[in-house]
């Protein structure tokens, strides 16, 4: 899986051809840009603090709780 970079002014057509405002998809556009440069790559300790556990991997998450995953996409309308 790979990532392709989609001019701002893609985006926002996209979006407003969607039904969704111009301003909408312009705006998304400069947060995709600055998230995919990093701007939301910063370590904190809020999962610790909140929960008083180690933040884990996703991939991990999934792993330990597969049966209630399996329940949830069983009820998720369809």
């Amino acid at each position: 899986m790979g990532r392709a970079e989609l001019p701002a002014e893609t985006l926002a057509d996209a979006m407003a051809a969607q039904g969704l405002p111009r301003r909408f998809g312009e705006d998304l556009a400069v947060l995709v840009k600055e998230v995919a440069a990093g701007s939301q790559a910063v370590t904190t300790t809020a999962v610790q603090d909140i929960t008083g556990r180690p933040p884990r991997a996703f991939d991990d998450f999934l792993a330990a709780n597969p049966e209630a995953l399996r329940a949830a996409l069983l009820q998720a309308p369809r």
